[in-house]
């Protein structure tokens, strides 16, 4: 039994239901990562003991740790660890960008010219009008 699980149990002792929570939400990625079934029902007894004790938050708590204990635990029994249950695919996303587009890390125009470079002159014009206008005013 971890240290965390220790502490949890003596939390639980105590009365600090949320303690008990915390530490118990703490250690089940780590035994769900690990595929420890030992520790993940050690984490599923105190979290039914939070659930028939503590007050009503501690209980919803409890019982959403214990819904996430059961998933992570196959109904065949032996946890295997969560690296070797997951199967996924990488698929390239967004939109390809032609090299002849970039130019010194800057996206440019059809002319060549660098839109962020347009945008800044641009934005700093309209603050330059802008104060023109106010200070005829």
């Amino acid at each position: 039994m971890t240290d965390a699980l220790k502490q949890a149990r003596k939390a639980l002792a105590r009365g600090a239901a949320d303690e008990t929570l915390v530490l118990l939400w703490h250690e089940l990625e780590a035994a769900r990562l690990a595929g420890d079934e030992r520790a993940l029902r050690t984490i599923e007894r105190l979290a039914g003991q939070v659930a028939g004790e503590g007050d009503e938050g501690q209980q919803r708590e409890a019982e959403r740790l214990l819904e996430t204990v059961r998933g992570a635990v196959p109904a065949q029994g032996g946890a295997q660890p969560a690296t070797l249950q997951l199967d996924g695919e990488v698929h390239q996303a967004g939109e390809q960008i032609e090299p002849a587009d970039v130019a010194d890390g800057e996206l440019v125009g059809k002319s060549g010219f660098p839109i962020g470079t347009l945008v800044w002159v641009l934005l700093i014009a309209a603050v330059v009008l802008i104060n023109l206008i106010g200070q005829d005013r």
